[in-house]
């Protein structure tokens, strides 16, 4: 997974408004969202009983479903 110090350098380069970076090692799903004054606003879910809830579209769901078929080990 990249760390927030490389998607600062690569979220210039972005025209999206929201960016998702889930692990494939343990609960845990960083959430970028943009603002409109252009300032990136960063989330993490650390908890395997919560939903994340993308904003620029209508859409939930839950850690549950994320890790459905990933042996965390």
């Amino acid at each position: 997974m990249i760390k927030a110090k490389s998607f600062i350098i690569i979220a210039q380069f972005l025209s999206s408004k929201e960016y998702i970076l889930i692990s494939q090692y343990q609960y845990y799903v960083m959430q970028f969202n943009k603002t409109n004054q252009g300032k990136w606003i960063l989330s993490e879910y650390r908890n395997d009983n919560l939903a994340l809830s993308l904003q620029t579209v209508e859409f939930d769901i839950s850690f549950e479903e994320i890790y459905e078929n990933v042996n965390l080990g």
